[in-house]
């Protein structure tokens, strides 16, 4: 029953049956809204999200992981910023998701200096750049193996580094 329902968005219009036939493309937050996000069908709620390689090599280790260990949580949190932020494309809100649990302190702060105007609209959604993929990848190789080499001399008492 819908007041047992513990979600935390209440959606306020009928939902269309023609929604359930829709590509998984889509995000629930797009669907006319009312129905408790606990009561709609599982494919409505999963939006088209980028691969999780995109999101390491976007925003790190930690919402990687935090996107593989709960992905339905991961989901719903997309959906919760989606349905908030109505204008927000589904990679918007998966960048912003990303970003808040890379540094929470970080975005907070950029969205409060944004709401004031006093600091550029950052896009989180934006698309990865294959100039900065390489060189990020050719420095995280060099710094790996250089500390590799240090720790391996530093264990076994060895001399020289190279």
């Amino acid at each position: 029953s819908p007041t047992a329902n513990t979600s935390r968005f209440v959606i306020t219009t009928p939902l269309s049956l023609s929604l359930y036939n829709q590509p998984s493309g889509r995000c629930f937050a797009d669907a006319a809204p009312p129905f408790h996000l606990d009561d709609a069908p599982p494919a409505l709620l999963v939006p088209t999200l980028y691969p999780p390689i995109e999101t390491l090599l976007l925003y790190g280790p930690v919402p990687t992981i935090s996107r593989l260990s709960d992905p339905s949580g991961y989901i719903t949190k997309i959906n919760e910023y989606k349905a908030q932020n109505k204008k927000a494309s589904c990679r918007t809100a998966q960048g912003n998701v990303d970003a808040f649990l890379a540094a929470p302190d970080v975005w907070a702060e950029q969205k409060l200096l944004e709401g004031k105007g006093k600091r550029e609209f950052y896009d989180y959604g934006r698309e990865l750049e294959g100039e900065k993929v390489v060189l990020s990848v050719l420095w995280s190789v060099i710094v790996v193996g250089v500390g590799g080499r240090a720790a391996f001399v530093a264990a076994t008492g060895g001399g020289n580094l190279f």
